[in-house]
């Protein structure tokens, strides 16, 4: 595939394309690295600033938006319909991961021809996108001795997520991280046996990209199940997925038993990841779809 220059329309700022960090960053660079990586130039430019002085860039190959929260103010819409015009392709890659999010509070408003990009096969009009990882941030560090039983990285701040975390803590040993991410997170998932996975409720559907990290960093994952996450991941070789709290407690105890068990789902899921499911990887797809 020859170069291609696109247009990156997110929450971000336009400088901070290339940047490296250790604090969590927004999916907005993960994507442009990936599409920097393949050997494509990207333009940066973030949401909340305004479009006039964009009309100037439009000799691009397509403009991919990755903004979750966005409202299609006048400058917004003049400047689409000005690339629409050109015959520039439009992308909207939902980085939240939640397909209905997106049906509800983005695709009622968009009434100009968009093309959305996903590894998903959906039975609908439109074509929805997961996360990926960036490894340079998640490495797979040499396991120490797996001292902690379960871990949990994020925030119970629901009543959900703390009424099953409380009920686990009353058996097991779990240990709840609420700040650490990358390489500081990867050293914890090395010293764990388990690594948990809870959603914002009992129905949820979609999932964040906390599942890729896990894997990258060589966890083992045992995570709520939601629809069509068998799309990316084989359940019971990548990951290991739960239904109900009954289902948590007997999964967890066979977990805690079988070291080789734990040890193949995680080089599964390893595996799985670097091959399949690296930023690059998406991108990769996205322009192939996209462009061809």
């Amino acid at each position: 595939m020859s170069e291609n220059k696109i247009l990156l329309i997110g929450n971000f700022n336009s400088d901070s394309v290339n940047q490296i960090s250790n604090s969590p960053l927004k999916n907005e660079i993960y994507i442009s690295r990936g599409i920097i990586s393949l050997g494509h130039s990207c333009i940066a430019h973030d949401l909340q600033s305004r479009f006039v002085k964009l009309i100037n860039k439009l000799d691009v190959n397509f403009i991919l938006f990755t903004a979750n929260d966005y409202k299609l103010r006048s400058d917004v819409r003049h400047f689409l319909d000005i690339a629409i015009k050109k015959n520039i392709k439009i992308a909207y890659w939902n980085t939240e991961g939640w397909p209905n999010w997106y049906e509800k509070n983005i695709k009622p408003f968009l009434d100009w021809p968009i093309k959305i990009f996903s590894s998903w096969e959906l039975p609908c009009d439109y074509i929805w996108h997961t996360q990926g990882v960036d490894l340079s941030l998640w490495p797979k560090l040499k396991s120490t001795r797996r001292v902690i039983d379960l871990l949990f990285l994020g925030r119970p701040y629901n009543e959900y997520r703390r009424n099953i975390l409380d009920k686990l803590s009353q058996k097991y040993k779990v240990k709840i991280v609420t700040d650490s991410y990358g390489f500081k997170a990867s050293e914890i998932i090395a010293k764990s046996k388990i690594i948990f996975g809870v959603g914002y409720s009992s129905n949820d559907t979609g999932y964040s990209n906390r599942i890729y990290n896990t894997l990258a960093a060589g966890g083992c994952y045992l995570t709520q199940y939601v629809n069509n996450i068998e799309r990316e991941f084989d359940i019971g070789e990548d990951i290991v997925c739960w239904n109900n709290i009954d289902d948590i407690f007997e999964k967890v105890e066979y977990l805690l038993k079988s070291d080789d068990y734990r040890e193949y789902i995680s080089n599964n899921g390893y595996c799985k990841v670097i091959n399949q499911h690296q930023y690059k990887h998406k991108c990769h797809r996205l322009l192939n779809i996209i462009l061809s």
